[in-house]
Formats: structure tokens, C-alpha cells, sequence
């Protein structure tokens, strides 16, 4: 070709950057002045991320033609890439002044404008380009971002979807439009655009991560990672691809993987906030609070607006420091106050304290943000029962005609349960149940968070052949003489709350609902104990006075925390610290224990109606009677072997003799009886229980016989208690 400057801008037209940089460059050096060449290798440094260097250049182009409006443009473009939004505004002012109908310039300006929060202006600047350019689709794609940006969620929408039917081919409309459905909480509607997003903007590395994040939202984690690896292979040095990647692995229940992915982030960058939220989430997924905690401390700290807080707080909660949670919560509302997850958690927590009023109208502040949201009327219904609003529960019911996540559906028949139940339709109510546990059934062994009965009955005969009459024999007058701790076991939904409600009452006694404490302990000293190849309880066979002292001091200290010391008993409830009744005994031998009993038939069906999120026994019958059998097995090995006292109390017993049951509470752990112990449902504190609408209610019989109006559907069950 014998005209350089051609050829240069037919390699530029074809994407052939480099070679068109050098044909620009050669002219320049022949004819510095050359203002088309400049203009144009500005251009091509600017698309190649270059863009300061393209800066200077196409200043020079204007010095020499300051006639040519393309040049303003171009600078404007340049210039807005490396923030320096004024001087872009200042160009397309100058190049607007000569032809105020110039679209590319009104372009270049209104994103100058947004990037400097001019949002008014811009809107006005797009406005006139949507009506005056019909078969544009950038004018309506960049009106929805200033839309967006000023919270008119519902037009932002409106004038994506106007792009759209313009070039359904448009990726940044494809792309700004499902990530706005993704912030939300519709992933649903987000899916298809995200798709897309990524075959229209391949190269666009927000495109993979919020699909990806966007499948995770849908529970199809598989998906989200198939998405993200190929997006890692595009961008291998992305942070941001790696930290979702993580997340996705952590979601399908593959922590190792999860936890290599943001470990490796953290090597690069080792304060980048969701990184170390990530982490913890995995450390939080094993039990392993004690880690997670500093990270999420460490990422608000970096960054107050990330979601560290949200980890924070159910850490907190799940450890079961429930007002420390709520505080945690509280603050992080304050810096996201449109996100309606928040309001629900706040719910949650609100009905453990009695407090529906608060509870009730934190889920409608959900649903004021997200109107229709299920997940916000599920807690309405469990929170309402019978009371809800007949419009609400149709909403709700309404809900199971929509595509919605599988744990969404579940949720939906769970809440449909609790109201039917409440309204006596106990049929209607079964069959909702039904539905509910198949589907979280299925959705925890798809993600291999399944339940294996056999294991947990493996569990508990390796407890049996640990703790035995000999054991104890050994280890007797270890542990630590100190007479604060109660310790309140049996199944769930068995009464335990209860128990713990009537003591913490009492002015002396402070109440810790359910403490990780125990299972921490004897974690910690197996961790620091074992040797390579050991099963977990071989350790105890090597138990020396000075490892349970360890282990009873660490412990205590965590208890003194709670309270500072100052109570004379501190209630731990978690109820299934029966199966370490035995550890217990060796670290506390004056502690006094309590053992909830209730009629297991309606400790089942209780337990099938509790939308649990770790108890994954409960979401089969079969399971949840071979559960139970395994826990009267371990009862009746403790009743043999424990060398400390231990107080059975009946559920139903409590019920019909409310006093004379809670003074034989009161006397077993050692106090005098207070008459305040007789109005526990007026005590003001915040619990972690499933018996979140119980807790503050007076002592009722209601419950007492609850299976019966279920006697058929619990038949397979009952045979399966009824086996030897």
C-alpha cells in the first residue's frame, strides 16, 4: 500500500493496534506534525489502556487542527479514563459549542458527568440523545446507569430494557441490566442477561464474576464454577474472579478448595477485605470460630462498607452471642440500610429475644424494599402463624407458582406449614412439610451436605467404647472444681429452652443459651493431642491431668466472658452436648446436669416442622428416628458410667406442675427458690433457639401430644421407634 497513514488506519480498523502504533509513529518521525497521526496513535495507546500517554498526544493534534471536533471527543475519552472528569467535561463542551448535536460528544459528557455524581445534568444530556436517536441503544444503556445511581431502580430498569429492544445485542445494557437485578436479589431475572453478557463482552472480566456470583445466588454452584474457571483462564490474575471461585467451591460444600482459593488471593493481597471475609467463611463453615472472627474483624476494619459484618454477626450468633450479634448487625444496617437481607437477620434474632413487634416490622421493612420477597414472608409467617394477614399468606402461597431457588421453595412450604398448623389444617400443613424436607433434602445431598445415619451411630459408639467405668476410674480428680457451670442436654425441641428460660430467671443465674463451648474444648485438645493416623477420641486414652486443666481453664475463661464473673450459676443449653456428657463430667466434676425429656414423638415432628440450617436429620423421618434411637442409646450409657449426678426432667411433667418442677430446677443446681423463676416469660434477654415464638410465652400444654394430629404420617417413624 503506498499510503502509510491508510494502511496504519486499516491495521487500527481491524484491531491490529500494535502495528497500527508503529506505521503512526514511523509518519511522526517523518512529519511530526502530522495531527490525523497523532489524533489516532492517542487512540490506539487509549484502547490499549495507555491512556495517560495518549493524553499529551491528542493535545498536540488540537494545538495544530483545532477545527476537528473528533479530536475533543477523543481527548475526552482519554482523559475521562484517567479521572480527570473536568477537563473531559471542558472538551466536549468546546466540541458541543461548534455542533451541539454531536452524539458521540454528548456521550463523552454524560459519563463525565456521572462519574462526577452530576447526575441531574446528565439525565437532562441523555433524555434528549434516547428521544433524538431512536436507533442508538448507548443513549437509553448510559440513562439507565444515571437512573440507576440515583435509586429510580424501576426506571433504570425501564430504559435497559428500551436499550435492549434497540440492539439486543448491546452487552454493556446486557450487563449493567442483570447486575442490577443481582444487587436486587433477583437473580432469577439477572440469569439470562448475565449470559449473555458474557458471550457479547468476553473480554470483559465483571461479565464472568457476576454470572458466576449470580448462579451461586441460584444454588447451582456447579454452574457458577464451570463459569468462573473459564473466566480465570481469561483473567488468571484477577483477584476478583479467584474470591467468587472461592466462594462457589465453599457452596458446594468443597472447603478445601474454597479455602486454597482465597489463601492464594491473600498471598497477592493480603488486605483485600473479601478475601478475608472469605477465608472466615470457611473457617465458620468448620466449626473453627475462634479463626474466623479476627478476619471479619480485619476486613471491616479495611473496609466498613464490605460484608464483613454480616459473617461477623452470624458468627456471633452462632457461637451464640446473640446480643453481640445484634449489635454487629445493628451497625453494619446503618452503612447498607437498602439491603433487605439485613432486616430479616434482624427479625431473626429480634423473635429470639420475644420480641415479635420488633421482629414483625423488621420483616416488613424487608418487604418495603423488596416487595413480594419470600423469604421475608416466610419469617412474617412463623413469626404470625394464624395472625397473618390472609393478603400475605396468599403472597405467599403465591410464591410457589415462581421460578425461585430450591431452598426459597423450601423456606415457602416451611412458612406455609407454621400457618396452616396455627389455622388447624393439619392435613394442608403435612403435605407442606412433605414438600419442604424433600426439597432441602435433596438440595444438602446434591451439594454433599448430606445426612449418613450410620456414621453418626458409628459416632456414637466410638463415644461408648471411650467413656467407659474405666476411663473415669482413671481420670478421676482431674478437671476443675468449680460449681458456676449448668449444663442443660437433650434433643432438640425437647425443652431445653425452657429449663434454661425458668433458671436464667432467677437473680443469681445467668443464662447463656447455646454455647459451642463444650465441642471447642475437647476440639482444641484433640487438635493439639493427636497423633498422625489417630481417630479423633484416641487421644483421651493418653488424657493427663494437666491437658483437662488446659482444656477446663480455657473453657471457663469463655464463660466468664459472658458475664464477667459475676453469677453465681451460667446456663450453657446447647442440646446436644449429650453426646459430651462424659467430657464434660472429666472437665467440670461439680457441675450440675440436666437432661430434657419429652415424649420423642413429638420431639420428631418438631423437629420435621424446623427449617434447621445445620441439623440435616431432620429433614427425614427415618433419619430422625434412627437419631433418636441413637440418643436414648447414649442416655442410657451415661445413666451406667457418668460418675456425677444428673437431673432428669419430663417436659411434660414441667408443663402440668409448672412450680414444683421449677423448685426442684432450682434446687438441683444448689440456690434458694426465687419467685421470679414462675415469670420466665417476662424476662428481657436475647436467645439462639428454634422455640423463637415460645420463649417469652407462659407455660402452655399445646405441644404436649402435638404428634398425634400427624399419627399418620408419622407411622413410619413410630415403627422405627418401636424396633429393638
Amino acid at each position: 500500500m503506498s499510503d502509510p497513514f491508510a494502511e496504519a488506519v486499516q491495521h487500527h480498523r481491524a484491531g491490529r493496534l500494535d502495528r497500527a502504533a508503529e506505521i503512526y509513529r514511523s509518519i511522526l518521525t517523518v512529519v511530526p506534525e502530522h495531527s490525523d497521526s497523532l489524533n489516532l496513535l492517542g487512540v490506539v495507546l487509549h484502547q490499549k489502556g495507555e491512556s495517560a500517554q495518549a493524553v499529551p498526544l491528542i493535545e498536540r493534534a488540537i494545538a495544530l487542527r483545532p477545527e476537528r471536533i473528533p479530536y475533543y471527543v477523543n481527548l475526552a475519552a482519554a482523559l475521562r479514563a484517567v479521572g480527570r472528569h473536568e477537563e473531559a467535561i471542558r472538551c466536549c463542551t468546546e466540541a458541543l459549542a461548534r455542533d451541539p448535536s454531536l452524539y458521540e460528544a454528548n456521550l463523552a459528557l454524560a459519563m463525565s458527568q456521572i462519574a462526577l455524581k452530576k447526575l441531574t445534568e446528565a439525565e437532562v444530556v441523555l433524555r434528549n440523545l434516547t428521544e433524538s436517536n431512536i436507533g442508538d441503544s448507548r443513549g437509553p444503556q448510559l440513562l439507565g446507569k444515571c437512573l440507576r445511581e440515583q435509586g429510580r431502580t424501576d426506571e433504570a430498569i425501564a430504559s435497559y430494557q428500551r436499550a435492549l429492544e434497540r440492539d439486543p445485542n448491546d452487552g454493556a445494557a446486557q450487563l449493567e441490566l442483570g447486575t442490577l437485578f443481582l444487587v436486587d436479589m433477583n437473580s432469577i431475572r439477572a440469569e439470562p442477561q448475565l449470559r449473555r453478557a458474557t458471550e457479547l463482552l468476553p473480554g470483559v472480566v465483571q461479565a464472568w464474576i457476576n454470572y458466576g456470583s449470580c448462579l451461586v445466588k441460584l444454588s447451582r454452584e456447579r454452574e457458577a464454577i464451570a463459569v468462573l474457571e473459564k473466566g480465570f483462564d481469561r483473567f488468571p490474575d484477577d483477584v476478583g474472579i479467584a474470591v467468587n471461585l472461592g466462594q462457589a467451591w465453599l457452596a458446594c460444600g468443597e472447603n478445601r478448595k474454597a479455602e486454597n482459593c482465597f489463601s492464594s488471593v491473600l498471598k497477592i493481597r493480603p488486605n483485600l477485605p473479601e478475601a478475608l471475609c472469605g477465608l472466615a467463611d470457611v473457617h465458620s463453615a468448620e466449626d473453627r470460630i475462634e479463626e474466623a472472627m479476627p478476619l471479619y474483624e480485619r476486613a471491616i476494619e479495611l473496609d466498613p462498607m464490605c460484608n464483613g459484618y454480616k459473617g461477623l454477626a452470624n458468627a456471633h450468633w452462632e457461637s451464640g452471642a446473640v446480643e453481640r450479634a445484634v449489635e454487629v448487625l445493628k451497625k453494619g444496617i446503618l452503612d447498607h440500610p437498602r439491603d433487605p437481607e439485613n432486616y430479616i437477620r434482624l427479625a431473626v434474632m429480634y423473635s429470639a429475644g420475644g420480641d415479635l413487634e420488633a421482629a414483625e416490622e423488621s420483616y416488613r421493612t424487608s418487604l418495603q424494599i423488596r416487595p413480594g420477597y419470600p423469604v421475608a414472608l416466610v419469617g412474617l409467617a412463623q413469626t404470625m402463624r394464624s395472625k397473618m394477614p390472609a393478603e400475605e399468606a396468599a403472597q405467599l402461597e403465591q410464591s410457589l407458582t415462581r421460578t425461585i431457588p430450591e431452598p426459597m421453595r423450601a423456606g415457602v412450604h416451611f412458612g406455609l406449614a407454621q400457618v396452616a398448623e396455627a389455622r388447624g389444617d393439619f392435613a394442608v400443613a403435612a403435605d407442606h412439610l412433605r414438600n419442604a424436607n424433600a426439597l432441602t433434602a435433596a438440595y444438602n445431598k446434591a451439594r454433599k451436605h448430606g445426612y449418613d445415619p450410620a456414621e453418626f451411630g458409628r459416632d456414637i459408639d466410638r463415644i461408648i467404647a471411650t467413656f467407659t467405668t474405666e476411663f473415669f476410674d482413671r481420670v478421676k480428680g482431674f478437671g476443675v472444681s468449680d460449681e458456676r457451670p449448668v449444663f442443660v442436654v437433650g434433643m432438640p425441641r425437647s425443652g431445653t429452652t425452657l429449663i434454661e428460660q425458668i433458671l436464667a430467671s432467677h437473680p443469681q443465674v445467668y443464662g447463656a443459651g447455646e454455647r459451642r463451648f463444650a465441642y471447642q474444648s475437647l476440639l482444641r485438645l484433640v487438635q493439639e493431642n493427636s497423633r498422625p493416623g489417630e481417630e479423633r477420641l484416641d487421644c483421651m486414652a493418653r488424657l493427663s491431668r494437666e491437658m483437662v486443666s488446659k482444656s477446663a481453664s480455657w473453657h471457663l475463661e469463655q464463660m466468664q466472658r459472658l458475664d464477667g464473673g459475676r453469677a453465681a450459676r451460667v446456663v450453657d443449653k446447647m442440646p446436644e452436648n449429650y453426646m459430651l456428657l462424659g467430657w464434660l463430667a472429666v472437665q467440670f466434676p461439680k457441675a450440675k446436669f440436666i437432661h430434657s425429656r419429652r415424649d420423642v414423638r413429638d420431639i420428631a415432628i418438631s423437629c420435621w416442622m424446623t427449617n434447621f440450617s445445620m441439623a440435616r436429620w431432620a429433614n427425614d423421618l427415618e433419619h430422625i428416628a434412627r437419631r433418636i434411637r441413637d440418643y436414648q442409646r447414649m442416655m442410657e450409657h451415661w445413666r451406667k458410667v457418668l460418675p456425677v449426678p444428673m437431673l432428669e426432667n419430663d417436659y411434660e411433667q414441667l408443663v402440668a406442675d409448672q412450680e414444683s418442677e421449677s423448685r426442684r430446677l432450682v434446687d438441683w443446681i444448689g440456690l434458694d427458690w426465687h419467685p421470679k423463676c414462675l415469670e420466665f416469660d417476662k424476662l428481657q434477654r436475647l436467645v439462639k433457639t428454634a422455640s423463637v415464638t415460645q420463649v417469652r410465652q407462659p407455660m402452655y400444654s399445646r405441644s404436649v401430644g402435638r404428634w398425634r394430629h400427624y399419627e399418620k404420617t408419622l407411622q413410619p417413624l413410630i415403627r422405627q421407634l418401636q424396633m429393638n
